[in-house]
């Protein structure tokens, strides 16, 4: 049991990348079919993609997006399939900042840098940080709205969450860099923002590399 969530087994099929959304990031009907075999196959908790919190933060044309209403009723689909077949549904909310291969728009992140392949990363401002703060609350209430059991924060695999993290990423001199304390600072305002906004009985997980 996670937070009011009572699960059938211990068996937890993490968030991958598909790649069975449209260019908008709907849901294809390639990954409620997915859904519908992972539940049917008696997994406990199943984890959605990652799904990118806004435009500038996917990492591929076809992965699934949570960034406006429009994608509830698809999200829906998504959550009532592992319903059906007695599982339990999370989705795991993204961006990929820097490293996202498919941004709608510019590449942005921590700190301003050029890596390795040649792209070009911006470094965001203190008024950007908090909007994709609240992208994620967003996020997270859309989530609630398309039936899922809860919300899992993507902080791994050189993301922008992870990339503040990262001193390699992280260059800033204000309060989102330096000591590991402000480097985990966006961490946990965006944990804060979506307990808020789902309550205390909603199980909220975060993903970060080891």
């Amino acid at each position: 049991e996670l937070s009011g969530m009572r699960l059938r087994n211990r068996f937890v099929r993490s968030a991958t990348f598909e790649g069975m959304a449209s260019p908008e990031g709907a849901a294809r009907d390639s990954l409620v079919t997915l859904t519908e075999e992972l539940a049917e196959g008696e997994v406990g908790l199943i984890i959605s993609s990652h799904a990118y919190v806004e435009s500038r933060g996917r990492a591929r044309a076809s992965q699934l997006g949570i960034q406006d209403d429009s994608l509830v009723p698809g999200l829906s689909r998504l959550a009532n399939a592992a319903h059906e077949h007695g599982a339990k549904t999370l989705v795991q909310l993204a961006h990929g900042g820097c490293t996202a291969n498919e941004p709608v728009g510019e590449w942005v992140g921590p700190s301003a840098m050029t890596l390795p392949d040649g792209r070009s990363c911006r470094e965001l401002t203190k008024t950007e940080i908090r909007e994709i703060v609240e992208a994620f609350r967003r996020g997270a209430r859309r989530a609630m709205d398309a039936g899922f059991d809860g919300v899992q924060i993507h902080s791994a695999h050189a993301y922008l969450l992870d990339e503040f993290l990262s001193p390699y990423f992280n260059h800033r001199t204000d309060e989102y860099g330096g000591k590991l304390v402000n480097r985990s600072r966006i961490h946990v305002e965006v944990l804060r923002a979506i307990r808020k906004e789902v309550g205390d009985g909603v199980p909220v997980l975060m993903k970060i590399n080891s």
